[in-house]
């Protein structure tokens, strides 16, 4: 059995790899391999399922990670999946045990609780997808569920986006996510286009 940990680079990237560390030193586990990711096409992942064998782990520090994945990347970590797998997130404690395969059983467990894992994940994905009004809900005050934006932010973002400066430069300087930056970029009109 081996462990691949799958790392995406975002806003919480520090803080999980300092939580696979000290989670393989608490728990007695050893890394196999760890795949970082910072690639919109997912080509880490993809290397990492065609490395993986039945009975091997996918160890990730929260399991919304897996959950925010595009559907084909999900549809592909399914089949890797259903085909023996096995994922612990260190979020979800009733995985952990997957860390520590030792005997038929134990294998059986792990599987079992990969498999109820994915399945709830495919359930809520499926009930958003069927449910836009879910993702329209609104608070109490009737502003949009979810952080508000940040317009300063935006604006801000959007300048240094306009200066030619690199989403590492924009983190930095205005300490903010690549997701955010990357949002804020597909809402800018390219003057080109005008």
């Amino acid at each position: 059995m081996k462990i691949f940990a799958y790392l995406p680079i975002n806003e919480e990237y520090e803080q999980a790899k300092s939580a696979l560390i000290a989670a393989s030193e608490t728990l007695d586990f050893r890394i196999d391999h760890i795949f970082e990711e910072n690639d919109k096409e997912y080509p880490r992942l993809r290397q990492l399922l065609t490395q993986a064998n039945p009975g091997d782990v996918l160890l990730i520090t929260k399991f919304v990670f897996l959950a925010r994945l595009p559907k084909q990347q999900w549809v592909t970590l399914r089949n890797s999946t259903d085909a023996g797998l096995n994922v612990v997130a260190l979020n979800v404690k009733a995985t952990l045990r997957g860390l520590h395969i030792a005997s038929p059983a134990e294998r059986l467990a792990s599987k079992a609780s990969t498999d109820t894992l994915m399945e709830l994940a495919d359930n809520v994905i499926s009930y958003l997808q069927k449910d836009p009004a879910f993702a329209k809900r609104r608070t109490i005050t009737g502003s949009a569920a979810g952080r508000p934006v940040n317009e300063g932010l935006h604006h801000r973002i959007s300048l240094m986006l306009l200066a030619g400066a690199s989403y590492s430069e924009i983190q930095k300087t205005l300490n903010c996510g690549r997701s955010t930056i990357s949002r804020v970029k597909q809402t800018i009109v390219n003057v080109n286009d005008i």
